[in-house]
C-alpha cells in the first residue's frame, strides 16, 4: 500500500468527506493525519483502489506521497498527481501580489495554528512549548502586511504551491523570535 495526500473539494461537506474516509477504511486502507482547516488527508490505501478514490467527485487533487512508490499502473492524470519535485522561486520578501494572496487564506492559517497546537498539545506539547503563554489570539495575532516575511513558491500541473515565513509576534526569548512556517495550493 502506499501513502497519498487527497485534497477535496471545495464544495465538499463534511459528511461527504467523513463517508469517503470511511470507505478508504472499509477498503483495508487508513487515515494518517486529516487537515479539516484545508479539506484534506493523508491516507494509505491499496493500490487496487486509488483509480476508484481519485475519481470520486468530492476530490479535487490526489498524489502519491513518495515518487519512489510509483508503478506502471496507468491513472486519470486529471485526477492524479504526481509528486515530483517543484522547481521554487528563490525565498524572497512578499510582493504586494503574495501580501494579497496570504490575506485571501489568513482565516483558515490562524484556524490551522489553533488546531495544530491543540493536537500536538495531546501527545507532544514540546511542539508548542514557545507558545505555551499565549492564548489562540495572541497565537494567531500575526499581520500579513507586517509579519509575513518571507515567499516562495512555484508551479504544479494542479496550479500553484506558495510558501511563507510568518512571524508569531508573542515570541521572542532567548532562541530569538518564532515563526511559523506555511504551505498552501492555490488550485488553478
Amino acid at each position: 500500500m502506499k501513502s497519498f495526500i487527497i485534497m477535496f473539494t471545495e464544495e465538499a461537506t463534511k459528511v461527504e468527506m467523513d463517508g469517503y474516509k470511511r470507505k478508504i477504511r472499509e477498503s483495508g486502507g487508513s487515515i494518517k493525519y486529516e487537515y479539516d482547516s484545508i479539506k484534506g488527508v493523508a491516507v494509505i490505501m491499496p493500490d487496487d483502489y486509488v483509480q476508484t478514490f481519485a475519481n470520486d467527485p468530492i476530490v479535487d487533487v490526489i498524489g502519491i506521497c513518495h515518487a519512489s512508490d510509483l508503478t506502471s499502473q496507468p491513472l486519470d492524470s486529471r485526477k492524479f498527481r504526481m509528486a515530483d519535485k517543484v522547481p521554487l522561486s528563490e525565498p524572497h520578501p512578499p510582493t504586494s501580489r503574495g501580501i494579497e494572496a496570504f490575506n485571501e487564506v489568513l482565516p483558515k492559517i490562524k484556524q490551522a495554528v489553533v488546531s495544530s497546537r491543540r493536537d500536538w498539545n495531546k501527545h507532544e506539547p514540546r511542539m508548542w512549548a514557545r507558545a505555551s503563554g499565549l492564548d489562540d489570539n495572541e497565537l494567531t495575532g500575526f499581520v500579513i502586511e507586517d509579519d509575513l516575511i518571507e515567499v516562495r513558491a512555484g508551479s504544479t500541473s494542479y496550479g500553484m504551491i506558495v510558501f511563507g515565513k510568518i512571524r508569531i509576534p508573542g515570541i521572542k526569548d532567548e532562541e530569538g523570535e518564532g515563526f511559523i512556517h506555511v504551505r498552501y495550493v492555490s488550485v488553478a
